[in-house]
């Protein structure tokens, strides 16, 4: 009436078998999308971490940067003081020799 057929015991079980195969292949590729989701979530995970590294290591080479050039500012202030103090010693000791009329060669 329906068209509705009985399936023999060998049908219902190569039936039963195929649909047991179906859900197995339909698992292994939801495991699959799963796995991918998960790799390319690491992946984007670890591309963050190495990027906030790479800043991390930009900002302390720009700081030892400025700090080294700040020290050599101040030996070099240090420095030229050193070098006008002296200056003024050798000029007050020429102008000396001269005003005694013994001028001595720098």
């Amino acid at each position: 009436k329906y068209g509705v057929k009985c399936l023999s015991a060998q049908e219902q079980k190569l039936s039963e078998s195929l649909v047991i195969r179906l859900s197995r292949v339909c698992e292994a590729a939801r495991d699959k999308k799963v796995r991918a989701k998960a790799e390319a979530e690491a992946k984007a995970k670890e591309m963050e971490e190495m990027k906030a590294k790479q800043e991390e290591d930009r900002k302390k080479r720009e700081e030892d940067l400025k700090a080294k050039r700040e020290e050599e500012e101040a030996e070099r202030k240090v420095q030229d003081e050193e070098d006008r103090t002296r200056g003024y010693r050798i000029v007050k000791q020429t102008t000396t020799h001269v005003n005694a009329g013994l001028a001595a060669p720098l």
